[in-house]
């Protein structure tokens, strides 16, 4: 159940709580709905034309060669809202016009869906009582602008930034997706499922298979995993037993 209190940032007259779990059960949900009506079963790794058709579908318009030089060197992607219409999404054309940087523009793609998914309902809630974000043609509007580093792992103080990161993660790589992936990896070295230091070898094949596996960055593959609880940062302290 969705719950609801007054936004502490001041953007919004009011945010939203959901747990993990019941961000990762709505964007199943939504993937199941979405490939049901294409007449499709969902497989990963997701391809990146679906990903940009399911953007689309929400959006008023879509720029996946967009120019953010003005938002700032390491913006990524922009989100814009406007009154009784659907919101536009940009991506930096860094992104998606580099090769070497494809799964960084679909892991963006991700988060920017979101914000549309997750936030534009909100925004039209503030922006029906609001009239300091009017444009000169009369238009009212708010955007979420998105740094590099607010991409993939965002804290939970920025609670739009953090639930647009998570929602990135539970549509490219779902929990029971990832969990159906590693079983052969856990037989392949002969370890039992379990929390890995993110220092060790084994930690840094477990990364590479996710990544590989779901066409994410090493970030993205290595935030999910620690969220999921595969993987932890910190080398567990010594037992005195060891």
């Amino acid at each position: 159940m969705v719950r609801f209190s007054p936004d502490p940032t001041g953007r919004l007259r009011q945010r939203t709580y959901y747990t993990e779990q019941e961000l990762d059960r709505e964007f199943e949900t939504l993937l199941e709905a979405f490939f049901g009506r294409l007449e499709r079963a969902v497989v990963y790794p997701l391809e990146t034309e679906d990903l940009i058709r399911l953007i689309e579908e929400r959006t008023s318009d879509f720029d996946q060669y967009g120019d953010l030089d003005e938002e700032g060197i390491d913006v990524e992607g922009v989100t814009r809202f406007r009154r009784l219409e659907k919101p536009d999404v940009i991506i930096s054309a860094r992104l998606s016009e580099d090769g070497r940087r494809s799964n960084r523009f679909r892991t963006t793609l991700a988060h920017e869906f979101g914000h549309v998914h997750l936030h534009d309902p909100l925004v039209q809630e503030t922006l029906a009582h609001a009239e300091s974000n009017m444009l000169r043609d009369g238009t009212i509007l708010q955007k979420i602008v998105c740094h590099r580093d607010s991409i993939t792992d965002a804290k939970a103080v920025d609670w739009m930034e953090w639930q647009a990161c998570y929602a990135s993660g539970a549509i490219l790589m779902p929990r029971r997706a990832v969990r159906n992936l590693l079983e052969p990896f856990h037989r392949s070295i002969d370890r039992l499922p379990g929390p890995m230091w993110q220092g060790e070898p084994q930690a840094e094949a477990m990364i590479e298979t996710v990544r590989d596996g779901f066409r994410v960055s090493q970030e993205a593959a290595s935030v999910r995993l620690r969220v999921l609880g595969h993987l932890v940062k910190d080398r567990p302290a010594a037992s005195l037993f060891d």
